[in-house]
């Protein structure tokens, strides 16, 4: 999409590109699913499931919190005008914010993997 696009239609640009980047995830959400089946077998019980969608939750969590300690010490640096602290810092942020959506990812591939299995049992 080009510049000009996006200046001209810049609400129907946004869309097409939040629809790509939510084909995107979708994507990911599945083939993080599909690595969860290959290398557990469907859980036992809801309590299981939940049990696991419970650990990755906790682990985004504490992809949150560094990611909120990140931000607040580049905004520490921004008011004390600390160039080099500023520069180092965006890096880490990025960083962190991918490990969010990561493990964010993988929550919704433990429950993606829970709906099927499901599914599944009570349609037998």
């Amino acid at each position: 999409m080009s510049k000009d696009q996006v200046t001209m239609f810049p609400e129907t640009a946004l869309k097409k590109a939040r629809g790509k980047v939510e084909q995107s995830l979708a994507k990911a959400i599945s083939e993080e699913k599909d690595y969860a089946c290959a290398g557990h077998p469907d859980y036992a019980s809801q309590h299981e499931a939940y049990a696991v969608m419970l650990e990755e939750l906790e682990e985004t969590e504490i992809n949150i919190k560094k990611l909120g300690k990140a931000v607040q010490e580049y905004w520490d640096a921004i008011k004390t005008n600390e160039a080099s602290v500023i520069a180092l810092k965006l890096p880490v942020i990025k960083e962190v914010a991918q490990s969010v959506a990561l493990e964010a990812i993988q929550v919704a591939a433990v429950t993606l993997k829970a709906i099927d299995a499901f599914e599944e049992q009570n349609s037998k």
